[in-house]
C-alpha cells in the first residue's frame, strides 16, 4: 500500500483505496477526484508521475485566494484515497472510509494530525509498535512548531485495533512499518524523528 505524507499543507495524506469521481478511460490516468466537500482536487496521469494537488478551501487567507500546488514526483494508483483536514474545527474528510478499515490517529508533532485507513488485513501484519516512555511522551508534548523535530507516535484509540499490549489512551511509537510499501521512503524525506 503506497502513501505520501505532506508537510505543511492541509492535505494530509494520499494512498491507495478511493474511487474517482468519473472513471478514467485509460486505466492508467489518474483522473480529477473531489472530496465530499469540495475542499481539494487532484489531477494527474500514472504515466506522468507528477501529481498535482489542488487546495480549494484553507483557513489561512494566503492560500484562500490562489489554490496552493503541491508537485509530487511519484506514480499514483488510480485507486488511492485522500485524506485532508480543515485546520479550522479540525475535522477530518475521508473519501471511501469502509467499516472493514481501522483508523489510526497519528501525530508528527502538536496540531500536525493525519489519519491513516489500512485494510485489517494488512493491520495484522503490522504489529510494529512499541509504548513510548513517560519521558518520550513528556518530551513529545513539549514539541511546537516547524522548527523542531517531530517525535512519531501513534495515540491508541478506541477505533484501533490494539496490540503488543496497547492500550486504549497509550501513546505508542511507531518502529517500523515494513509491510506497508513506501512509508519509509515517506518517513525519512518528511519527518526527523527527535531522539531523546
Amino acid at each position: 500500500m503506497d502513501f505520501i505524507v505532506y508537510k505543511n499543507a492541509r492535505l494530509l495524506m494520499v494512498y491507495r483505496g478511493f474511487d474517482v469521481t468519473s472513471k478514467p478511460q485509460n486505466e492508467d490516468d489518474f483522473g480529477v477526484i473531489y472530496n465530499k466537500d469540495k475542499m481539494i482536487s487532484i489531477q494527474g496521469t500514472k504515466d506522468s508521475k507528477i501529481l498535482t494537488i489542488y487546495i480549494l478551501h484553507s483557513t489561512s487567507t494566503r492560500h484562500r485566494k490562489k489554490p496552493r500546488e503541491i508537485f509530487i514526483s511519484k506514480t499514483i494508483q488510480s485507486d488511492a484515497i485522500v485524506v485532508c483536514m480543515d485546520p479550522k474545527n479540525r475535522t477530518t474528510f475521508v473519501n471511501n472510509m469502509t467499516p472493514s478499515s481501522s483508523i489510526f490517529h497519528i501525530e508528527f508533532g502538536l496540531g500536525t494530525q493525519l489519519y491513516l485507513n489500512f485494510p485489517e488485513s494488512t493491520i495484522e501484519k503490522c504489529n510494529k509498535y512499541e509504548i513510548m516512555s513517560s519521558k518520550e511522551i513528556d518530551t513529545f508534548k513539549k514539541l511546537s512548531g516547524d522548527s523542531v523535530k517531530r517525535l512519531p507516535a501513534i495515540f491508541v484509540t478506541d477505533t484501533m485495533m490494539l496490540w503488543n499490549g496497547a492500550k486504549i489512551g497509550d501513546v505508542v511509537r511507531v518502529t517500523r512499518f515494513a509491510e506497508v510499501s513506501g512509508y519509509e521512503i515517506a518517513y525519512r524525506r518528511v519527518v526527523k524523528p527527535f531522539k531523546i
